[in-house]
């Protein structure tokens, strides 16, 4: 397959770092990315949890260094049941860390600068495009998840080094709480099947234990993890398609691999921007897929994703069999298998 020029739609994260890969692994291949918003109003709506859930963030690990806002060596997990409350520790002995996602992406649009044809201001649609290969970074194709955020300013440094996820029974979702710089905070609320639901994440920082003095940005958006269901409102979410003249392959959210438990997504866009490139550079487009298969297995995460709102207690009281464990031992089956066979089996019959 003759791949000569390459439009990508989306000049988010997944958009840039797909167009920079292209460019390193296949220089011969001309790459135009189209941006919908313009340069000045170039914007980002996400946590900026920073966290190696798929073992691909290495990758770009030490370019993300200089925008680590925090480094968070533990994570909260509280599971509130009407007045019961249960809360799990997990160790971070890897990164975890809370960056500045805006930061770190215009550094990218600084590294391939002059190289790649980037065009602010031009909203197209993926299927008018003329190009060999049309990349879809778009964002969320299925609008399952929704979230909303704030960055706050306030007296946090009972959270300095600790990250907080908050579950509620009859939630579809969490709250979270990244700890800034000194005296600020990323709060907000994702829901995994709802709509954004503002005053609620209004209620939860009245019912913070800290003085929260304003909030001083926000933002918030649709995400989506099709990827990792059968199907979607009777269609199957294609990673890769054949069209009139060329390939349309989609990254990212777009994809529909964000994490269908946490809701992260920075692993899916660089994991699914490099294996898109290193399918291509291999001449086996069509073999992208099975990469993204190899690399993203969240068969267990999603059951647990099921557990949240299907059964809430046995939700509650699998995660509780981690208590105290390093994050990191979670991520692949058979190294938690290795390192906890005990907790294992406790995990696999609570």
């Amino acid at each position: 397959m003759d791949i000569g020029d390459v439009g990508v739609v989306g000049g988010g994260l997944s958009g840039l770092l797909t167009a920079r890969y292209i460019d390193r692994l296949c220089p011969d291949i001309e790459v135009r990315v189209f941006e919908r918003r313009s340069r000045d109003r170039y914007r980002v709506d996400c946590g900026g949890g920073f966290i190696d859930l798929r073992g691909e963030l290495g990758r770009v690990v030490d370019e993300v260094r200089p925008f680590v806002s925090c480094m968070v060596d533990r994570s909260l997990w509280r599971f509130s049941n009407g007045s019961n409350l249960t809360e799990v520790c997990f160790k971070h002995d890897d990164f975890f860390w809370i960056i500045d996602r805006l930061g770190w992406q215009k550094k990218i649009l600084n590294d391939i600068e002059g190289s790649v044809d980037v065009v602010f201001d031009m909203e197209v649609e993926p299927g008018s495009l003329d190009f060999d290969l049309v990349v879809d970074a778009s964002g969320a194709k299925y609008q399952v998840a929704t979230a909303v955020y704030g960055v706050y300013k306030g007296d946090f440094s009972s959270f300095s080094g600790k990250a907080v996820f908050d579950y509620k029974k009859g939630l579809n979702g969490y709250y979270w709480l990244f700890p800034l710089e000194s005296g600020y905070a990323n709060i907000g609320y994702g829901d995994f099947g709802g709509e954004i639901r503002e005053q609620m994440l209004d209620r939860y920082i009245e019912s913070l234990p800290v003085d929260v003095e304003s909030k001083e940005s926000g933002g918030g958006g649709y995400f989506d993890y099709t990827y990792f269901l059968k199907d979607v409102r009777g269609k199957r979410n294609k990673l890769v398609q054949k069209r009139d003249g060329g390939w349309l392959a989609r990254v990212g959210d777009a994809a529909g691999i964000m994490d269908p438990l946490t809701g992260e997504g920075i692993g899916g866009a660089v994991s699914s921007s490099y294996h898109l490139a290193k399918s291509i550079k291999k001449g086996n487009l069509e073999k992208y897929p099975n990469r993204i298969k190899r690399h993203n297995n969240h068969s267990i995460r999603l059951k647990m994703a099921r557990h949240r709102t299907e059964n809430y207690h046995k939700f509650v009281k699998k995660i509780s069999t981690l208590d105290g464990v390093n994050a990191s031992d979670c991520y692949k089956v058979p190294k938690f298998l290795l390192k906890h066979p005990i907790r294992s089996i406790k995990f696999l019959f609570a």
